[in-house]
């Protein structure tokens, strides 16, 4: 028979090794212990100890597991009872350190359209200015006898592009600051920096000009040609169909906007669109050859062409309705001015909201189409 002080030992034998595969788990039981007996520690309304059934059933289990001595039993009831803990909090709970798998992440619609735009880095001052020369001098031919009356000068005026915040301001607890196995804040702010990108993209399609970038497809437009119409209308060229390409040569229009852009932007010129309008051009075939007029990319990395010119996908672009301007084909470059500071700033701020600490990551932005020749619109209307 084991003696007394056999079995003691045997049994102290059996705590070091469970100690040892588990680490401090025993002095996690006496907490755990300690939150379900105190006052209210088990009702829903406090938040400090358990909250459900299902949770004191985990417990139990874990509690008789670490009684018989069973370590798989313990390694399971302990693994369900952490994972229903972590569950607790959506807002961050899942970032406590259990064996987890890689985090899945929802990527925005983000397209090259803000590095395809003339960018002005402004150390000084709230807005850029500058000078439109919006016409030319006027020339003619002479006689060697004729007189020389005078010819008439250029106009210019007069461009500004100011400056606009754009900010972020999450929190997060301290403890999960300190805590969570990834750098919380780190992954905070590529994430608020994806966001930024996604509004600026935004701002240069539809903004309104007003506390935010102008948008290009905010502007009036014409069916006017270039030096017809006023400067800041920008041209349309109609697609044959309200809402929808024309039934019959429904590509015809896309040619003829193609060829309204002058010679001198159609070197940087590229088209602009949503996947959901390209999905339809696609289909678009010639009439003698029946090849699609739209060219894949042959290369990783390559752009589709479209009439010879690249695609350029912008998820921000118009659906296609009645009146839209959904398709633009132009020098992004040429058209367009953003101005930014340098940088995007970081201010963080644990004291005003204990315990919370709050991320202020904030830019200064701004943009608008300066030159109006340089991108034209496909309107879908009659």
């Amino acid at each position: 028979m084991t003696s007394s002080h056999e079995l003691a030992s045997l049994i102290d034998e059996q705590g070091r090794l469970l100690k040892s595969r588990f680490g401090s788990i025993d002095g996690r039981i006496d907490d755990l212990e300690r939150r379900i007996n105190r006052p209210g520690g088990g009702t829903p309304s406090n938040n400090n100890g358990l909250t459900s059934p299902s949770e004191k059933k985990a417990l139990d289990a874990v509690l008789t597991a670490w009684v018989r001595g069973d370590s798989k039993g313990l390694d399971a009831a302990m693994t369900e009872f952490k994972a229903m803990r972590a569950g607790v909090d959506s807002d961050g709970g899942y970032f406590v350190p259990i064996e987890s798998g890689r985090m899945l992440r929802r990527m925005a619609e983000v397209s090259p359209i803000v590095g395809m735009t003339t960018t002005v880095q402004l150390r000084e001052g709230m807005a850029l200015e500058g000078v439109e020369d919006l016409n030319s001098f006027a020339s003619t031919w002479v006689g060697e006898e004729e007189d020389r009356p005078e010819t008439t000068s250029a106009s210019v005026g007069k461009y500004r592009v100011e400056l606009h915040e754009i900010y972020a301001m999450p929190s997060f607890t301290a403890k999960l600051l300190d805590q969570a196995e990834i750098d919380v804040q780190q992954w905070a702010l590529g994430r608020i920096y994806e966001s930024f990108a996604v509004a600026e993209e935004l701002a240069i399609i539809s903004g309104t000009g007003v506390g935010q970038p102008r948008g290009i497809t905010t502007l009036p437009t014409a069916a006017t040609a270039d030096g017809s119409r006023a400067w800041g209308t920008m041209e349309h060229v109609v697609s044959g169909a309200s809402g929808a390409f024309a039934s019959s040569n429904p590509a015809d229009p896309l040619i003829d906007l193609s060829l309204k852009l002058k010679p001198q932007y159609r070197q940087g010129a590229a088209w602009f669109m949503s996947r959901s309008t390209a999905a339809s051009i696609r289909k678009f075939k010639e009439a003698t050859t029946n090849a699609y007029i739209w060219q894949p990319g042959l290369q990783q990395g390559q752009p589709d062409r479209l009439l010879g010119f690249p695609v350029t996908y912008v998820e921000q672009m118009p659906a296609v309705a009645a009146n839209s301007l959904s398709i633009a084909f132009g020098d992004m470059a040429a058209c367009y001015t953003t101005v930014r500071r340098p940088g995007i700033k970081l201010l963080v701020d644990p004291y005003t909201d204990k315990p919370r600490v709050k991320l202020y990551v904030y830019s200064r932005v701004g943009g608008a189409p300066i030159n109006t020749e340089a991108v034209k619109f496909l309107k879908f209307s009659t």
